[in-house]
């Protein structure tokens, strides 16, 4: 291949990782753009918490009479949990949420026509909000912006826009925190299956759950880039910094998810290198350490002086082990997709697809790498399932709700991106061209669950799930500007993903090299984690881990 080929390749590959980035802004935005407003889960109570957040009532005021106003669907123990976390803000009158906001909630056979913009805003200066206790330091940007709206539904829009731009740019971090120009698109191969659609709906959303979900990837991602065997950059600190302050003030678990998080670098590398990795970064690695542990501060603080906690005791948290364990398989379903107020699931087809991706790369990464590995993945996913049940056992369902996996996912998105960081360490010994047309594939499958997705909430609010799967010029209700523009875009987004993959291509060493001795492959396969500051951090116990 000529000079002039080289450097194009080379250029094409720099804008891999970019195009990533647009991939999901181009997702986001379609998502935002076609879900009716109120149609995520909770989000008229999130966005009432946001108007207030966004002028400056950060706790609200407790409810004067225990009004029950809103809460007559609930069961007894639903409703005393809600009356608990409720909170009373000012809102303008005419930006107060509307009933026809969760109109057609849990009714998907009905379109979204329910929703009558139109209709006068309620008469009130002050609006309950049933979470209204928890962690405020998410709404107050999008509850500021939404309060230059004029009405409801652009005020939603413009909550979730600000919400957007933080989500996305702690995924724009994991992304370059991971990319590994030597490997490629297989250093994103975790990213990719991380990031499912839920996580793309979640973000979409006014509520603290789509940062949260991304501030755990990101977050997650600096730590894996720390375990390599290469010093890591600025980028992986301030990637840490930022994902670990957002993830700690995002929600009540926020903090435990930090802690959990880090003990995953010890895992990897063992104590010492842990330690060696922590000196070297420096002032980096201080800084960082600072900035989390003041959001966590405030966090903990929020907890401990506002937020309501549930009544549990053994017998109560014993009697919710067997249900959680029942519904793992709804969580694990919610962890893929499941829309609306998760009324909406994907067909079939969409779970079976990222299940057999997700399940080829963990496959892979238990085949190709080293003991250690093995060990940790295997901990890493019975931790996640572990983490699941005792959550819902302990937390969730003691209030009379059900468990929800975005309640887990800032830590359960852990298995995917190791499991993707342990095939991008190895990858020099695999065989190039099937190991490429499985990448492919896969990256092909996600793109697809992807549009699948957005298509099918889409249909759900057009026409509803008994209307035509074909809705274009027969929907009952549209979205602005209609439901084309949105349509292309999710196209654009599922394209792009594509298109990356094919720009960052991979450097794998051919057949020739995975069949080489060990003193014949690149140091970087065979050389472990080494510390200026720590000696013996070459013995055979730290030689375990090998990575690039």
């Amino acid at each position: 291949m000529s000079s002039s080929a080289l450097r194009s390749r080379d250029q094409a590959r720099r804008l891999a990782p970019w195009l990533f980035v647009l991939a999901y802004l181009a997702l986001v935005v379609a998502w935002v753009g076609a879900n009716p407003p109120g149609a995520a889960p909770d989000e008229p109570a999130h966005y009432v918490k946001a108007l207030g957040a966004g002028a400056g009532q950060l706790a609200g005021r407790p409810l004067p009479d225990r009004s029950e106003e809103g809460l007559t669907s609930l069961t007894p123990r639903q409703t005393a949990w809600q009356l608990r976390t409720s909170r009373l803000v000012a809102v303008p009158p005419a930006l107060a949420a509307p009933p026809w906001l969760s109109c057609n909630a849990h009714l998907t056979e009905v379109s979204s026509a329910c929703r009558e913009p139109g209709e006068p805003a309620p008469d009130r200066d002050v609006q309950p909000t049933y979470v209204g206790t928890y962690q405020p330091f998410l709404y107050v940007v999008p509850g500021w912006v939404a309060r230059l709206a004029g009405d409801v539904s652009n005020a939603i829009l413009l909550a979730r826009g600000a919400g957007v731009i933080v989500a996305l740019a702690l995924v724009a971090l994991a992304v370059l925190t991971l990319w590994d120009p030597e490997v490629g698109a297989a250093s994103l191969v975790g990213l990719l299956l991380a990031l499912t659609p839920m996580v793309v709906f979640l973000a979409s959303a006014v509520s603290a759950s789509g940062a949260e979900v991304a501030a755990g990837l990101c977050y997650l991602a600096a730590v894996l880039r720390l375990c390599r065997r290469r010093a890591p950059s600025t980028l992986a600190w301030v990637a840490l910094a930022l994902g670990g302050s957002v993830l700690s003030s995002s929600r009540s678990l926020g903090p435990v998810w930090v802690v959990l998080g880090a003990a995953v670098l010890p895992a990897v590398v063992g104590v010492r290198a842990s330690v060696a990795v922590v000196r070297d970064g420096g002032r980096r690695a201080l800084g960082a350490a600072g900035a989390v542990a003041v959001a966590m501060g405030a966090s903990l603080a929020w907890e401990l002086t506002r937020q309501a906690h549930p009544d549990t005791g053994g017998g109560v948290i014993l009697g919710g082990v067997v249900p959680a364990l029942q519904e793992l398989s709804e969580v694990y379903r919610q962890h893929v997709g499941v829309f609306g107020w998760l009324d909406t699931r994907l067909p079939l087809e969409g779970y079976l697809l990222w299940t057999l991706g997700l399940a080829a790369l963990v496959v892979s990464a238990l085949v190709l790498g080293t003991t250690r590995q093995r060990v940790v993945l295997a901990v890493l996913t019975s931790v996640s399932v572990a983490v699941s049940v005792v959550v819902s056992a302990a937390l969730i369902r003691p209030t009379g709700f059900g468990m929800q996996a975005r309640y887990v996912m800032p830590l359960t998105v852990v298995v995917p991106l190791f499991a993707g960081e342990v095939v991008r360490s190895q990858w020099t010994r695999v065989r190039s061209s099937p190991a490429t047309a499985f990448l492919g594939l896969a990256v092909v499958a996600v793109a697809a669950v992807q549009f699948l997705g957005w298509y099918t909430n889409a249909r759900r609010h057009a026409v509803g799930t008994a209307g035509p799967k074909l809705f274009l010029g027969v929907a009952e209700w549209q979205p602005p500007l209609g439901w084309l523009p949105w349509m292309v875009l999710a196209l654009v987004g599922s394209g792009l993903l594509v298109l990356a993959v094919g720009l960052a291509g991979n450097r794998s060493v051919g057949p020739q090299l995975s069949r080489a001795s060990p003193s014949q492959r690149p140091p970087s396969e065979t050389t472990p984690w080494r510390s200026k500051g720590v000696p013996g951090t070459t013995s055979k116990r730290k030689a375990r881990w090998r990575t690039s």
